[in-house]
């Protein structure tokens, strides 16, 4: 999450900047590592006679500079660490500072000192050094430094520190020089602004009407009082009522929306301990992206914390069940269709299934955990696609990172798919993650497929045969895709029913019924309804045919329009 960081005062020459950097084992030793795969920043910024608070932070922290800033200190804290621990790292432990491709400064930690620190509820450990910039010499602000940390000659961790100009002093009459509040009172609460800053605190007593009267519980800043960092504030009793009534929560700042359902948190051990959950969400930087990527707005830093009063006392990075977030974008002549959203981890950009609400202008993601996020249109073709009749559902199927092309760089649209490859495409095309026992007594555990079969599986999408067996290698059929397809949609969300009446309509247009197995006719004229499955010919179904690649990837990306994904 964004951490401002500010003293309204002017900027003046050469100042100094004290980093306090606390390196923890949860992303630098797995050992220590708890569950999820996010690294816990805290900031805060120290003034002479001031006690400030720790702020979270995922990924860049901002920094406004002022006259006082010799005396006072920048610290981030990142995990807990045990003295013995901390002693055994520093060896093979330093980090970069950089601006921009420039490198000012390489800290190895036999240069700094450590003493202990505390952050929430942990205790650990923390380096100790000193960085003076001469922030006057700087062609203009704002400016970005980049801190990463390696340790064994691996990138860890990495933050960003933007530094900026306090804002101007309000005109008019007066005097005073401090920082404009304002408050606006809003359905479900009160939200306070400042230039950098919104938070919406929301009324215990309205949020529980709203529980009791509404399908879910809308806590978002209004969408003219977004700004850079925005954050929600709720007791964590009232947030309990909510998801006692099994409704669900959404929190967000304008059209960046996080949806909580009451079984995605584990929140009885907050009730009753006077405790607030504060949702924050941060505007950030895109960055540079590959070739192959445009960024269709900013990414943005999401993140749950609970406190005590002004303590905090953890993170809620990940949950039980999915929750959805909601960014915005703008097309500006992008494809609608391969847009998705994408989190940011290790310096570059993941995708995460996702459906594009083009009536909202929203990219749409299932989420277990909270970072940055971004939505990203993503242009991919191949080379022997050029002039085939697929080459759009082929691009818009690779942009869903669902059709990958062979190591040659080309896609084959034209070659078989056999049963396992088609699971690997529907269990990416639904993001069901790869894991488990497939089942079949010819699937192995060491087999590139088993864990996308295990998955299909498991979500009933695919079936194995009366004697056990999956055959993975034969080629599927286009009446077993349809079947494929068919429970997909279920998956998806969708389940589409058919009066025998029905389902002879819409076969009947086919020469080939006949051939049709008969525990295939109702997948087929499902499959057929939707829109998902047309006739090699006008009136020929061919469900004995082999699918190609091309036919699998297509079927797919009618599945996603058929559910409203696309």
């Amino acid at each position: 999450m964004m951490g401002v960081l500010y003293r309204n005062r002017p900027l003046l020459g050469n100042v100094g900047l004290v980093l306090f950097v606390a390196f923890l084992a949860m992303v630098l030793f797995p050992a220590y590592a708890p569950a999820g795969d996010q690294m816990s920043f805290y900031v805060r910024q120290t003034y002479p006679g001031t006690t400030p608070e720790w702020v979270s932070v995922d990924g860049t922290a901002q920094l406004v500079t002022d006259d006082s800033l010799a005396s006072t200190a920048v610290e981030i804290a990142i995990v807990p660490l045990t003295e013995q621990d901390f002693q055994a790292m520093l060896p093979n432990l330093w980090f970069t500072i950089k601006r921009g491709d420039q490198v000012v400064a390489t800290v190895y930690a036999n240069q700094a000192t450590y003493e202990q620190v505390y952050v929430g509820v942990y205790a650990g450990y923390k380096l100790v050094y000193q960085w003076a910039y001469a922030f006057s010499q700087l062609p203009s602000l704002p400016q970005s430094f980049t801190l990463t940390v390696y340790c064994d000659g691996q990138q860890k961790a990495g933050f960003t520190l933007q530094v900026d100009r306090p804002p101007a002093p309000p005109t008019g009459g007066g005097g005073g020089g401090g920082v404009t509040e304002t408050t606006t009172p809003v359905d479900a609460g009160t939200v306070k602004s400042t230039a950098t800053t919104s938070t919406l605190t929301a009324d215990a007593a309205r949020v529980e009407q709203l529980a009791a009267t509404q399908p879910r519980v809308e806590l978002v800043v209004p969408a003219d009082l977004v700004k850079a960092t925005n954050y929600v504030v709720v007791s964590a009793d009232a947030l309990a009522k909510v998801f006692d009534a099994g409704k669900p929560v959404v929190v967000g700042a304008g059209d960046v929306k996080l949806t909580i359902p009451p079984q995605a948190m584990d929140y009885e051990p907050l009730v009753g301990q006077d405790l607030t959950v504060r949702a924050e969400f941060g505007r950030a930087d895109v960055g540079t992206l590959p070739a192959s990527y445009r960024a269709a707005g900013d990414a943005w830093d999401v993140a749950i914390r609970v406190l005590k009063g002004t303590e905090d006392k953890g993170g809620i990075s990940s949950f039980l069940a999915k929750v959805t977030l909601a960014l915005p974008y703008k097309a500006d002549g992008l494809d609608e269709n391969k847009l998705g959203l994408y989190r940011s981890t290790n310096g570059s950009w993941a995708y995460r299934v996702s459906k594009v609400d083009r009536a909202n202008k929203q990219v749409v993601a299932w989420l277990a955990s909270l970072s940055r996020y971004a939505a990203l249109a993503y242009e991919k073709t191949f080379a022997d696609i050029a002039t085939h009749w697929a080459r759009n559902d082929i691009e818009v199927m690779a942009a869903r990172h669902v059709a990958q092309g062979m190591p040659d760089g080309t896609f084959a649209p034209d070659a078989g798919v056999t049963r396992a490859q088609f699971a690997a495409f529907v269990t990416r095309c639904l993001g069901l993650e790869p894991g488990g026992a497939a089942g079949f007594s010819d699937v192995p555990a060491n087999a590139w497929y088993a864990g996308v079969v295990a998955a299909a599986a498991k979500a009933g999408i695919v079936k194995g045969f009366e004697d056990g067996t999956f055959r993975p290698d034969e080629p599927i059929t286009r009446e077993q895709v349809a079947a494929m397809v068919t429970r997909a949609l279920k998956v998806a969300g969708k389940e589409v029913t058919l009066t025998p009446a029905e389902r002879d309509r819409l076969l009947a247009v086919f020469a080939d019924r006949g051939a049709i197995g008969d525990w295939a006719l109702d997948a087929v004229a499902v499959a057929v309804k939707e829109g998902i499955v047309r006739g090699r010919a006008v009136d020929s179904f061919a469900p004995q045919a082999g699918a190609t690649r091309a036919e699998a990837v297509t079927m797919l990306k009618r599945l996603l329009t058929s559910v409203g994904w696309l």
